[in-house]
C-alpha cells in the first residue's frame, strides 16, 4: 500500500494544521501511515462536530422517526373518507 504524500499534506492543509505543514520534513517516512489514519479520523470528527454544532444552533428540536408514521399513514385514509362523506352530507343539504 502506497500513501500518497502530496494528499497528506493537502489534508493536512485542508485542516489548517499549519504547524504540521511547518514541521513536515520532520516526519519519519514510517509514520506516514499513522499520520494518514490520524487525519482522516480528525477530518470525520470535525465533519461530525460542525454538523451537531449547526444542527444545534438551528434548534430545530427532536425528528419523529418514520416507524412513527405508519399509524399517521392508515388513520389519515380513515380520516379523508370522513371527510369525502361529510362532504357528500353538506353538498345534499
Amino acid at each position: 500500500m502506497t500513501i500518497d504524500i502530496e494528499a497528506l499534506k493537502a489534508l493536512a492543509n485542508d485542516l489548517k494544521l499549519v504547524g504540521l505543514q511547518a514541521h513536515w520534513h520532520n516526519i519519519d517516512a514510517d509514520k506516514y501511515p499513522w499520520l494518514e489514519q490520524w487525519l482522516s479520523g480528525e477530518l470525520v470528527e470535525r465533519k461530525q462536530r460542525t454538523l451537531e454544532r449547526r444542527l444545534s444552533n438551528a434548534k430545530l428540536g427532536r425528528f419523529k422517526p418514520l416507524s412513527e408514521f405508519d399509524n399517521w399513514k392508515n388513520r389519515t385514509g380513515k380520516d379523508f373518507k370522513r371527510g369525502v362523506h361529510r362532504a357528500k352530507l353538506i353538498v345534499l343539504l
